[in-house]
């Protein structure tokens, strides 16, 4: 699964990019590879500027969090320490279960570890290089599977890809604008707010939208932590505001931006994240909204196929 995500980040990138093409090459009569080198060129320039504008402050930000924590690690373990006296939690042994704990399992983390790293050059590095091999033979592959399913008579199933493909391809879409909207909003409150690392808790926030239900609640984790070595009531405004634009979101936003083309139920949802994530981890959880649309068109095609056949029958 792992060795997939550079491969499923490349399939994102193309069907976002595709309508681009799609209006260059039909509007202004340009040629279909000219159009996508034009897109590409675009779409790198926009990403260089992100990674050399954007990626520096968030690097900068991160440091220092991590130097805020260590510089007031006394102030904090003092908090920790009131905290721990009204409850009946033993810190010492706590302490002492999260050490064994490590112990135990340094291997397993260790091997996590370089994983982690080895996915992320395969990302970086992989992920250019399927979408410029995807975009340029995406029509060709389109053709392909065509002429391979009227040569196996199954033409039938083609109104099924098509909406296989308009029904994922705008879930991706609406996502990502999803994300960048709550994002942009959070760090909007956060700014308002005074926090400092405002682009930092942003972009997590944001990022975390991508998992619907369980992602902004894992996300909104890191601001809380930082919020509650502030004040009580600045933990109180940070959970109250993003929860409120977070319920703003999953009711307004979301369903105004799909505009119920993707019609899921909210228990539905839950469920299939959760299993997706149980079998396959974050990734999991992340692809499991649009396999689940996928099972569920083709099921719901054969089911209308079946029952249209039994009524010529009869």
């Amino acid at each position: 699964i792992g060795a997939l995500v550079p491969f499923i980040a490349s399939f994102i990138i193309v069907y976002c990019l595709m309508p681009f093409i799609d209006f260059l090459s039909q509007k202004f009569k340009i040629n279909k590879k000219l159009a996508i080198l034009i897109v590409l060129t675009l779409f790198t320039l926009f990403l260089l500027y992100i990674i050399l504008s954007i990626v520096p402050l968030v690097i900068r930000q991160f440091n220092g969090l991590i130097k805020y924590f260590v510089n007031n690690q006394e102030m904090i373990q003092a908090k920790i320490s009131e905290f721990l006296d009204g409850t009946n939690i033993d810190l010492k042994t706590s302490v002492a279960n999260i050490r064994e704990y490590l112990m135990n399992n340094s291997i397993d983390l260790i091997n996590s570890s370089i994983a982690l790293v080895s996915g992320i050059f395969s990302f970086i590095f992989m992920t250019p290089i399927f979408t410029v091999m995807l975009i340029f033979n995406y029509d060709n592959i389109e053709a392909g599977l065509r002429k391979l399913l009227i040569k196996n008579k199954k033409k039938k199933i083609l109104p099924l890809l098509k909406q296989i493909d308009e029904s994922v391809g705008k879930y991706i879409k609406v996502t990502l604008l999803d994300c960048f909207i709550i994002g942009t909003l959070s760090g909007l409150l956060l700014y308002f707010l005074k926090v400092d690392y405002v682009q930092l808790f942003a972009i997590i926030i944001g990022v975390g939208n991508l998992i619907p239900f369980i992602g902004p609640f894992i996300s909104i984790i890191p601001v809380l932590i930082y919020a509650a070595t502030k004040s009580v009531h600045l933990f109180i405004s940070i959970l109250v505001l993003i929860t409120v634009l977070q319920g703003i979101e999953a009711n307004v936003v979301k369903p105004w931006l799909t505009s119920k083309s993707v019609n899921i139920h909210p228990i539905t949802t839950l469920l299939v994240i959760l299993i997706g994530g149980a079998l396959f981890g974050i990734i999991g959880a992340f692809i499991a909204i649009p396999v689940y649309i996928v099972i569920k068109l083709v099921v719901q095609f054969y089911f209308a196929k079946g029952k249209i056949e039994k009524n010529d029958d009869l």
